[in-house]
């Protein structure tokens, strides 16, 4: 008995050890010193003038160029250094400037303003093929649809369809036509992110 008692002891001092957390450390990795950057280069350089012919033929045959490194630019320390830490970034630094231009509240009362202005804005980016054909959609949808959650999806069909850009004009459309129908509202600002 007294031995069950030892290996379970023993058993359950080896799981708690493993459950241990490691330490972490503080140490950030370093960027690239120019120098350290221009030795990667040239590694690279002679890695590439090693391959023998038939690799380079293959390479080539799948459409895989040789890259040169002979226009390659001129990094300074500082710039590999600010490059590092714009890749480090989780959440992208404060823009003051793009957050001033948000509306300060945006209402049921100014919802069909805003999104007539979104609209506008978002129009300057389409062709006028898109906008006349557009409107021939709008009507259409209009006059077939039978409230605005259906003409909502038949705009989000163009979407589906592989029609981007028609699908977010006519459904800005459809939203400034109805702006209290959120599931229309927030289908077109998805739009609108995704476009960019």
């Amino acid at each position: 008995m007294k031995i069950y008692f030892w290996v379970i002891i023993l058993l359950l001092n080896t799981f708690h050890s493993f459950a241990q957390a490691k330490k972490k450390t503080n140490e950030k990795e370093k960027p690239p010193t120019q120098k350290e950057m221009e030795a990667m280069i040239k590694e690279a350089q002679s890695a590439i003038a090693d391959l023998d012919p038939e690799t380079k033929k293959m390479m080539d045959s799948m459409g895989i160029k040789v890259p040169s490194f002979k226009n390659a630019p001129k990094i300074s320390s500082q710039q590999l250094s600010q490059t590092w830490e714009k890749e480090e970034l989780i959440v992208p630094k404060r823009d003051a400037a793009r957050i001033a231009a948000i509306p300060k509240k945006v209402t049921d009362a100014n919802m069909k303003e805003y999104i007539m202005a979104v609209q506008k804005n978002a129009s300057l980016f389409f062709s006028p093929d898109v906008i006349t054909t557009g409107d021939m959609v709008k009507t259409f949808i209009k006059a077939n649809s039978k409230n605005a959650s259906e003409a909502g999806n038949t705009a989000c069909a163009l979407w589906i369809a592989g029609q981007q850009e028609l699908a977010l004009y006519v459904l800005g459309n459809v939203c400034g036509d109805e702006p209290t129908n959120t599931d229309n509202v927030s289908n077109y600002a998805s739009m609108l992110s995704m476009l960019g």
